[in-house]
């Protein structure tokens, strides 16, 4: 990108920093092109810094960007409709700061409201957020964790962040099918909780499913 940006003067490649605060708070607009996307992270943190937002209408992004409100949607692969979303913003500067405080607003009462946390899927490459919100888990709920495959542990980390982010108690988790080969069943008896599966997968070999206990 930095060969094909040439000599521009308006762009600058800052590689990786520490400082994300600060350097949102440089900003007049926050833009996201990406092409694929959950619900990013990188959005909520620059609305929570009072910026308007221009990113790509695709996964959770029209979930946290009203558009016209706190920023605007645009198709992805669409550079024009891109720049020109960034225009409005940069020709409107009174438009843009109360876009920057919606925001704000939306962020301090949607995600103050909500214990979350992020999961990694192995089959999509992608990390995702899940969230529930702190009216419905409390320190007074014991938990019982279900889903239907186990393989890393990913999605059974993520419920027990939330469920440890409540004070909530686990009794336990739940699957359809363990699949033992790749750890997430070990992670989960290793840290003390109990684990129950319809059934439990040992490997995948010459085509053939191998189940725990076959001769």
């Amino acid at each position: 990108m930095e060969l094909y940006a040439g000599n521009c003067d308006f762009i600058s490649f800052t590689g990786m920093r520490s400082d994300i605060p600060n350097i949102l708070r440089s900003l007049d607009c926050f833009v996201l092109c990406s092409e694929v996307e959950s619900l990013p992270l990188s959005i909520r943190e620059a609305m929570s810094m009072k910026l308007p937002v221009v990113v790509t209408d695709v996964g959770g992004n029209r979930e946290i960007v009203a558009e016209g409100i706190t920023g605007y949607l645009v198709p992805a692969k669409s550079p024009e409709r891109l720049a020109n979303a960034m225009l409005k913003v940069a020709n409107n500067k009174m438009q843009s700061i109360q876009m920057g405080i919606e925001a704000w607003t939306f962020c301090k009462d949607r995600f103050d409201a909500v214990y979350w946390a992020e999961v990694f899927s192995y089959t999509k490459k992608v990390n995702n957020k899940i969230c529930v919100e702190k009216k419905f888990l409390s320190s007074d709920d014991h938990l019982l964790i279900i889903d239907d495959f186990l393989a890393h542990g990913e999605a059974v980390k993520g419920m027990l962040n939330i469920a440890d982010q409540a004070n909530a108690t686990v009794a336990g988790v739940g699957v359809v099918v363990a699949k033992e080969f790749q750890g997430g069943s070990e992670w989960v008896k290793d840290h003390g909780y109990r684990l129950e599966a319809l059934a439990r997968i040992s490997d995948f070999e010459n085509n053939q499913v191998h189940f725990v206990g076959e001769k």
